[in-house]
């Protein structure tokens, strides 16, 4: 039975009457969402090969998985136009069983959310990542 933790933010994205994630019409807003999604496949890469040389911490560990919950969205949003938030934890619970993150799932659905609705938000967002990683 998928978990829904109401204590955390995100949560309403795990209910049966959840938000739908819908991708913006304009062509610079999707354009954005194609490079944060590249941003977030590189940044699990990094972190992957990162952790092959060190011991996980447990705020690495939430990062890591929230990104990869983002990756998940944005990758269905990009490629069907909407998210039904509560039909893709589903999904995403039958594949993952026990091992299903619902607070971090909630947590990536309230962020990509945003995304689609603030663009100056989203735009911010993949600049500032942008200099993180020239300056890495």
């Amino acid at each position: 039975m998928l978990e829904r933790n109401f204590e955390h933010a995100g949560h309403e994205y795990l209910e049966e009457n959840s938000p739908v994630i819908t991708k913006p019409t304009d062509p610079e807003s999707v354009k954005l969402l194609e490079q944060k999604l590249e941003q977030y496949d590189e940044w699990l890469e990094e972190m992957k090969r990162r952790s092959q040389h060190s011991h996980p911490n447990l705020r690495q560990d939430t990062t890591v998985t929230q990104r990869w919950y983002g990756k998940q969205i944005l990758t269905a949003l990009l490629t069907n136009s909407e998210v039904k938030t509560f039909d893709f934890a589903y999904k995403l619970y039958g594949e993952q069983g026990n091992k299903f993150d619902s607070p971090n799932f909630g947590g990536a659905c309230k962020i990509i959310d945003r995304y689609t609705q603030d663009k100056n938000y989203l735009k911010e967002s993949v600049e500032k990542q942008v200099l993180i990683t020239l300056t890495d």
